[in-house]
C-alpha cells in the first residue's frame, strides 16, 4: 500500500470539488491554493508532499516517520494504481509503501535512485505543464 498525507489529499480534493468544505481544518484550508480569478477557483494542490510525515530530524541517509500518526488524520492508504496516477500527473514524495495500510507496518524498499529519477522526471515535466495550462486557462478567463 502507497501512504499519502491526508493534508495532501485534501487540497486534491478541494481542486476536483473546486471548493473547500465549511467543516475544513482552518489552517489547512488556509493553504489551499486560489485563483485570483474566481472563474477558476482551486488551483491543483502541487507536488504529493510527504514530508509532513516524517520526523524533523534525520539521522543520515535514514527518514524515520513520526510517532503517534493516524490513519484517516494524518494519513491514508491507496493502492498502486491510485499512487501512480497521482504520481504522473502531480510527481512529488517522498514514496511510503507498507505491506499494509498501517504507516508503521513493514516498508517495502525501492532502490533510491529509481525513486529519485521518476520523483524528477515527473514533477519537473507534468507540473510545469500542468502550470503552464492553468497560466493559459488563467489568462484567457482574465480577458473575457
Amino acid at each position: 500500500m502507497y501512504i499519502i498525507s491526508s493534508e495532501w489529499l485534501f487540497k486534491w480534493k478541494c481542486f476536483v470539488q473546486n471548493k473547500i468544505s465549511r467543516n475544513a481544518d482552518k489552517k489547512l484550508a488556509a493553504e489551499v491554493r486560489k485563483s485570483e480569478n474566481a472563474a477558476i477557483g482551486i488551483l491543483p494542490p502541487g507536488p504529493i508532499t510527504n514530508r509532513n510525515l516524517f520526523r524533523e530530524k534525520e539521522t543520515g541517509e535514514e527518514h524515520l516517520i513520526k510517532e503517534g500518526l493516524q490513519m484517516d488524520k494524518d494519513y491514508k492508504s491507496v493502492c498502486k494504481e491510485v499512487w501512480d496516477k497521482f504520481n504522473n500527473i502531480y510527481g512529488g514524495g517522498p514514496v511510503i509503501i507498507r505491506k499494509t495500510s498501517d504507516i508503521y507496518s513493514e516498508p517495502i524498499l525501492i532502490p533510491k535512485i529509481l525513486l529519485k529519477q521518476q520523483e524528477s522526471l515527473r514533477s519537473k515535466s507534468n507540473l510545469r505543464k500542468r502550470t503552464q495550462q492553468l497560466d493559459q486557462a488563467d489568462a484567457t478567463v482574465g480577458k473575457s
